[in-house]
Formats: structure tokens, sequence, C-alpha cells
């Protein structure tokens, strides 16, 4: 429970502090979607989270298998 968690406030506080940048709206929040979905990744394969390591190897599947 502990990483997910760390791992969904350091993104939240990251996220957040782009608001301050001063940018339009829209501009912010096109940049905080990618910052926050970036971060998530990276920080999920750091703490190696076994929900995204499941939700990884499902997607994969499905691909596989609509492939052939």
């Amino acid at each position: 429970i502990m990483p997910p968690l760390l791992i969904s406030l350091l993104m939240g506080a990251v996220v957040y502090s782009v608001s301050f940048i001063g940018l339009s709206s829209l501009i912010t929040l096109i940049i905080q979607i990618v910052v926050g979905v970036g971060l998530y990744i990276i920080l999920t394969k750091l703490f190696n989270t076994k929900s995204f390591n499941y939700l990884v190897n499902a997607m994969k599947e499905m691909y596989n298998s609509k492939k052939n």
C-alpha cells in the first residue's frame, strides 16, 4: 500500500506545482497531464509495483492476442 500512495502523493505535488508557472490554463493542463503520466510511469518502474507490472503484462497479452 505504501509505494502506490507515496507515488500518488509525489505525483500530485509535482503536478500541482506546475500550476504556479503562470501559463494559460490549456497549456498548464497539457503540461500537468504529460508530467503526471510520465512521472507516474517512472516512479512505478522505480518502485517496481506489482499492480503496474500486472497492468503492463495484461496490456501486452491483449495486444499480442489481437495481433495474431
